[in-house]
């Protein structure tokens, strides 16, 4: 974990707008018209062709550099003229869709991990075992005196690889997994502007 310095909430507020009353900071983005956001209008859960590439980058990022103690809100702002109630409602469950799929991703990773952790772990530990066990046996024979020797390293590797597996990929799959649930809870918005000097106003 890396620390944050003391003005972080100051350096925030220079990238995104700060809601106090909510504590949330929000992710502005100006689209020009709704296929600014999807290719086509198919929002099957489990999609991600739908949804444009460089416009999640954008969100994930944003979101990555807020901290997770803060709520995050996701401000849309589109010329009056292009309002679409039914395309705003299914633009918002498109995104929501999108990250409860890599939320379900990122949940199926870490599971898959742990059982492959356990694994590293059994096998690790067998073969410290079988060197301890041979060790006796082949103490006469000096062609094999290296054999348990090998064994112990072959098992401390498999168990090198479970503190590799728990203690780092999986808190960083932690992290995304709170990340992903914050953007799942998070507030969309759509505002409409009949000009550009609206923004000047925010």
């Amino acid at each position: 974990m890396f620390f944050k310095p003391k003005d972080e909430k100051v350096n925030l507020k220079k990238l995104f707008r700060y809601n106090k009353e909510k504590n949330a900071f929000i992710i502005d983005i100006s689209i020009d018209v709704y296929k600014s956001l999807y290719n086509d209008w198919d929002f099957s859960p489990f999609k991600r062709r739908d949804l444009d590439a460089d416009l999640l980058t954008f969100i994930q990022e944003s979101s990555e550099d807020i901290p997770l103690k803060y709520k995050v809100i996701i401000n849309f702002f589109i010329p009056e003229e292009m309002k679409d109630l039914r395309k705003e409602e299914r633009s918002k469950t498109g995104l929501k869709n999108y990250f409860k799929y890599m939320l379900y991703k990122v949940e199926a990773e870490q599971k898959k991990s742990r059982w492959t952790a356990l694994k590293y772990t059994v096998t690790g530990l067998f073969l410290v075992f079988i060197a301890f066990f041979v060790k006796n046996f082949i103490e006469h024979l000096a062609y094999l005196s290296f054999l348990p020797e090998g064994l112990i390293i072959g098992g401390w590797v498999f168990i090198w690889e479970v503190f590799t597996i728990l203690f780092f990929l999986n808190s960083e799959r932690k992290v995304k997994i709170k990340e992903y649930k914050r953007l799942i809870k998070s507030e969309i918005n759509y505002n409409y502007y009949t000009d550009k000097t609206y923004f000047e106003k925010l």
